[in-house]
């Protein structure tokens, strides 16, 4: 059944905004966008006819801009808590790196591992040259 009804549906969904005051009554958002770009500020439903209504397209078009801005301050609000994260990722990083160091110096000047000094700081003095 869904299969037959995608197939006869258009591969993309066309959206509509409601017209307040009337009951399942639509316009186009793209129409309406149309309008708006070449200067038109009235969107007029059944024009010439004696079901007549008028429409500002800027208050049509409101609360979908409503939700774009606030999808946008959802996004940069999500990019400043990623760079906040980064942040305390690159200070994490930098820490165990510290610690790594101090147990590094730690580690290889113990007695026993006088022979890995030594083979360490050889090829360090190859890899300098």
């Amino acid at each position: 059944m869904i299969d037959r009804i995608n197939t006869n549906s258009s591969s993309t969904p066309t959206k509509l905004i409601p017209l307040p005051s009337l009951e399942n009554e639509y316009v186009e958002y793209k129409l309406l966008i149309i309008k708006e770009s070449k200067g038109k500020d009235k969107y007029y439903f059944d024009e010439d006819l004696d079901t007549e209504q008028i429409f500002i397209i800027n208050n049509l078009l409101e609360g979908h801009l409503n939700e774009k801005v606030i999808s946008e301050k959802n996004i940069l609000e999500h990019l400043i808590d990623i760079s906040a994260n980064i942040k305390d990722a690159k200070n994490d990083i930098k820490e165990i790196k510290d610690k790594l160091d101090v147990h590094y110096q730690y580690l290889i000047t113990l007695p026993q591992n006088k022979d890995i000094k030594s083979l360490i700081g050889s090829t360090q003095q190859l890899s300098n040259t």
